[in-house]
């Protein structure tokens, strides 16, 4: 997805954040209690399935409940395969994705009875007369392309490739609002953070006559720059950017040098917390990468522009980096931006207890599973 895809999305995904925050986190003025990693992904899942097959099956409680599951337990059963030494994974592989099998073949299931009946709008004629909303959603897209060849219109194997971006579209954005939640509301200075925050976000709304559209979304400095802290302070990975070495051999400087078969990689986690790259590493900083811009008098000659969320450089790189940096970054981003922002503006929020601690597994950080939050509409 390009930029540009972000401003017909950014209305259809603003609905839905609406009304999954309305229907998921309640419209209540009492404290209720919440498991935060559960309840961020329904939200998560929601948006995310509506920009994938559109309405009205991104709102089946069922399919959403599948989907999550599948993405997790995909991404799990991932990483506890990479717990065995490379000669046992053939042979414990497939033990452990049974449940992310089980998931995907409910999932699939479910889904198939929408892809076909896409597949008979289609070649009905129908398909460019469908409403303007449902042209928004990936699954509509997708039809005409697997049209082109005859074997790739099955309902089947579409389904199975809408599944296969479940885990990066639900899990990965999950993870990083979650985390943005926790570390707003565990930090020190989370009362001059929530209110820079709602600050702006009635500013912007004030501006563009709500938060509704991607203009309004780029404007939302502070919400971008906290978002992007967080992803720097609670990435997923500690190394990412995986590269082997094929062929020849590559010259890494410092009179360092690999040949195939060796496989190459970042150490992005300390690449974050490295204090020659970030003034107080370890503290999260919300306004980081805000602060030096919010007063245009401190733009000087213009020669500097604030990083943004899906900017990747060499010293922020949970997208990657380089031409192969996540192409899903600005759904993502535009995603987490509308989430946090209508938390902000809607919902008082409270951790329960102490904050958990972040656990390894080998090379992934364990989401926050245990973590429970009060929550409450504000009136």
């Amino acid at each position: 997805m390009a930029p540009s895809d972000m401003r017909r999305l950014a209305p259809v995904t603003a609905e839905e954040t609406d009304l999954a925050f309305r229907d998921i986190w309640g419209t209540s003025t009492g404290w209720k209690t919440i498991k935060g990693w559960d309840e961020c992904g329904r939200i998560i899942s929601r948006a995310s399935q509506r920009f994938l097959i559109g309405l009205p099956s991104s709102r089946n409680e069922a399919m959403l409940e599948t989907s999550r599951l599948y993405a997790n337990a995909l991404l799990v059963g991932g990483a506890i395969i990479n717990c065995f030494p490379p000669w046992m994974r053939c042979v414990v592989a497939p033990l452990i994705a049974i449940r992310a099998r089980y998931f995907q073949a409910r999932y699939v299931k479910m889904l198939v009875p929408v892809v076909e009946e896409r597949i008979r709008q289609y070649e009905a004629g129908l398909y460019k007369e469908r409403d303007e909303v449902r042209k928004d959603d990936f699954l509509h897209r997708m039809i005409p392309m697997c049209a082109k060849d005859a074997e790739q219109l099955n309902a089947e194997r579409i389904a199975l490739r809408i599944a296969s971006l479940l885990t990066p579209l639900i899990f990965a954005i999950c993870y990083v609002f979650a985390h943005c939640v926790l570390d707003i509301h565990s930090s020190h200075d989370r009362v001059e953070i929530l209110a820079g925050l709602e600050e702006e976000c009635r500013r912007v709304s004030a501006e563009f006559g709500g938060l509704n559209s991607s203009a309004s979304l780029d404007a939302l400095k502070r919400i971008d720059s906290t978002i992007r802290e967080s992803m720097r302070v609670s990435d997923v990975m500690v190394t990412n950017i995986f590269r082997d070495v094929t062929s020849g051999v590559v010259d890494v400087g410092n009179g360092l040098r690999v040949g195939p078969g060796v496989r190459m990689l970042f150490p992005t986690q300390d690449i974050h917390m490295d204090p020659d790259n970030y003034d107080d590493p370890t503290r999260f900083d919300a306004f980081r990468f805000s602060r030096p811009f919010q007063d245009k008098e401190n733009l000087g000659d213009g020669s500097e522009e604030q990083e943004f969320i899906t900017t990747p450089t060499p010293t922020f790189m949970p997208w990657g980096y380089g031409r192969h940096a996540c192409p899903g970054r600005y759904f993502a981003a535009q995603s987490m931006k509308q989430a946090l922002s209508y938390l902000v503006l809607n919902y008082d929020v409270e951790l329960v207890g102490p904050r958990p601690k972040r656990k390894a597994l080998l090379n992934m950080m364990i989401p926050p599973v245990d973590a429970k939050i009060r929550i409450r509409r504000k009136a």
